[in-house]
């Protein structure tokens, strides 16, 4: 029997570049917004998946967060779930959250879109999860999202000897305009897998050997 492969300690693995095209594709052009990953690693899902925004990250590992501003993304250092300014400045959240703190994320999220309807200001949320965790009874009092239903399953993991991707994604959208509206089901389509560039993979190959590299993540990190 093969032994159970023990998750990173932040739970932190990086958007396949085919996701986050998959992700650019349900946003549209972003140019002039404000887009906020709340988890955002190394900040590639922000760079890949909005070009041309103004980009915001939230990171709790300073060197992952470090890297982001290596990268021309600025962030702030610390637990996204208890820092609020990022959140409230943001036009468009795009986050691909870590699973073990998914449902505090999508709350989060939902949160500040139910605020932003109230006030009249609009907002979006892009975020990427596994389609099993919506289904689960336990999420029925979720707003009902629009879905993007990728038709491949991403690889997230690239080690050697890793096993094939088991679970299914989507792309979740909230917006201040579905979070508060009763309705009995959102806007289901699904997605072909896009072409990924040579240059693009390289950069995933890159931050794939930047974490390699790294400390067990989790042990830099610093929360404000």
């Amino acid at each position: 029997m093969t032994a159970k492969r023990a998750r990173r300690s932040n739970d932190y693995y990086p958007t396949p570049p085919c996701a986050a095209l998959a992700m650019a594709e349900v946003a549209g052009d972003c140019r002039g917004l404000r887009v906020l990953d709340p988890a955002a690693g190394a900040g590639t899902l922000l760079r890949w998946a909005f070009p041309g925004a103004s980009h915001e990250a939230i990171e709790i590992d300073r060197l992952l967060a470090d890297e982001c501003h290596r990268n021309g993304v600025e962030v702030v250092c610390g637990n996204a779930l208890e820092i609020a300014e990022p959140w409230l400045r943001a036009d468009v959240i795009g986050a691909n959250p870590p699973f073990c703190l998914l449902e505090a994320f999508v709350h989060r999220a939902l949160y500040v879109l139910k605020a932003a309807a109230e006030t009249g200001r609009s907002r979006t949320s892009h975020i990427l999860l596994p389609t099993g965790w919506l289904q689960a009874a336990a999420r029925a009092d979720l707003p009902e999202p629009d879905l993007t239903l990728l038709t491949w399953r991403p690889q997230f993991i690239i080690e050697d000897n890793a096993s094939g991707p088991s679970a299914t994604f989507a792309i979740a959208t909230w917006t201040t305009e579905n979070v508060l509206r009763p309705r009995t089901h959102g806007h289901v389509r699904r997605i072909a897998r896009p072409a990924v560039s040579a240059a693009l993979l390289a950069d995933y190959e890159r931050v794939n050997r930047f974490l390699s590299a790294m400390p067990t993540l989790g042990e830099q990190a610093v929360l404000i």
